[in-house]
């Protein structure tokens, strides 16, 4: 079986490290694509995290380019995104996102 590519958006915030930490040796998925502010765009994640868990940062990870969040940016070849997004930018990224049939976990009904 293929795994399916996920996005997670937010991911240096402690949700989304926490997905990152469920989801990075997952038997299902394979994080393709992980974002966090715009500032933080085509930065290394390791060197923009702050990771508070209690393990290490996943060595398939540390070294991944943050992307932007925007919906548009989200690879095409991603089967599913996690948004871990503040409250504050989610409606209007996650509204996008749900009309490409992406998003599973939505930050706007939490």
């Amino acid at each position: 079986m293929d795994k399916f590519k996920v996005a997670i958006l937010g991911a240096t915030g402690i949700v989304g490290q926490r997905f990152i930490e469920i989801l990075h040796d997952h038997p299902w998925f394979e994080i393709e694509y992980i974002s966090a502010s715009p500032e933080s765009k085509g930065r290394r994640y390791r060197d923009v995290v702050k990771w508070v868990l209690g393990s290490e940062i996943p060595s398939n990870i540390a070294d991944m380019v943050l992307g932007s969040g925007k919906a548009k940016d989200v690879p095409a070849n991603v089967d599913i995104v996690f948004s871990a997004l503040p409250s504050s930018v989610a409606l209007n990224i996650e509204i996008e996102l749900v009309k490409k049939d992406l998003l599973l976990s939505l930050t706007l009904v939490h």
